[in-house]
């Protein structure tokens, strides 16, 4: 059987086919500016994007904090492993598969094991995560065609309609501008795609605990806090909601933090269940599941036609 192609590489400011050179690196023939490639991932940051520095700097490095800490310690492990599997049960990749925002690349060994994945692609602006995303990868190694790259989510290197699956997994809330990033959703995804959005849900609830979160070494400043309409105002008219659920409860801070809430001193071993069963019996009640810490949004084109979204 034919191996799978990726979907091409495009320069992220003049947006013309990038080709790779004898020395590996991408050359745009319009631009003439050369991408090179850094530990294993291209460079795709070109001169148009606006990066919000700060927040790029606290990605950095709580990479580390993630590796060593967060998914290390075994409850919260465990937790976090449930949730992505929860993502792929809501929504199974297919296709030619994206997703932005990668972070340490804990999802995309669960996105190449689909039996219905063809081609697994993945962007991140930070390079600390990146460190970690190509090398847990590179120790899956899949056998499908795969590609981390360095990119700006609201430039993307890609052309329209690339992508039969796009997923952006705490995207949108880093973003200078998450309208952008949703217009570059829709870009990318084809016609009758599946885009999984994944965010904060801002109630009574969360609220404070993320506001005093902000301008910590965990949260920038500009760290956004959605509620349901604001989510739904960001993607309005660029991707129709076919599904939505809310997630996270009394579980999400106890057993999802450990970087964050130093709770050594609670068994969260031997509270580990019981605590994922009230978050999913919450979960089922009307009107209170609304009080979780996140949405999780299944959305497709409008009428499954292409999105033409202006430059």
């Amino acid at each position: 059987m034919e191996r799978a192609a990726l979907p091409p590489l495009i320069c992220p400011d003049c947006l013309t086919l990038l080709e790779r050179t004898d020395r590996a690196e991408l050359h745009c023939e319009k631009c003439d500016h050369v991408y090179v490639k850094q530990d294993g991932v291209d460079q795709l940051l070109g001169s148009k994007s606006e990066i919000n520095l700060s927040e790029l700097m606290i990605q950095d490095e709580v990479s580390d904090l993630y590796e060593t800490v967060r998914y290390t310690v075994e409850t919260s492990k465990k937790y976090h492993h449930r949730g992505l599997v929860d993502i792929i049960n809501f929504a199974p990749p297919q296709g030619d598969v994206l997703e932005i925002g990668c972070g340490s690349g804990t999802f995309l060994a669960l996105l190449c094991d689909g039996e219905d994945t063809r081609t697994l692609s993945a962007i991140d602006l930070s390079p600390g995560m990146l460190k970690y995303a190509n090398a847990r990868l590179t120790a899956v190694d899949p056998p499908l065609p795969w590609r981390i790259s360095r990119a700006d989510a609201e430039r993307l290197p890609f052309e329209d309609s690339s992508f039969d699956y796009v997923v952006a997994r705490g995207l949108l809330h880093h973003l200078p501008n998450p309208r952008i990033g949703a217009q570059e959703i829709a870009r990318v995804l084809r016609p009758g795609g599946t885009a999984v959005i994944v965010d904060p849900n801002r109630n009574i609830i969360s609220t404070l605990p993320r506001f005093l979160a902000r301008g910590t070494s965990h949260f920038d400043s500009d760290h956004k806090n959605f509620s349901l309409r604001e989510i739904k105002s960001i993607i309005d008219g660029l991707l129709r909601v076919e599904s939505l659920k809310f997630w996270g409860y009394l579980a999400y801070p106890l057993l999802g933090f450990p970087d964050v809430l130093r709770l050594k001193w609670l068994p969260l071993k031997r509270m580990y269940r019981l605590l994922v069963g009230f978050d999913d019996a919450v979960s089922k009640v009307p009107f209170v599941k609304r009080l979780g810490w996140g949405i999780i949004l299944k959305v497709t084109h409008p009428n499954g036609e292409e999105v033409i979204v202006e430059s």
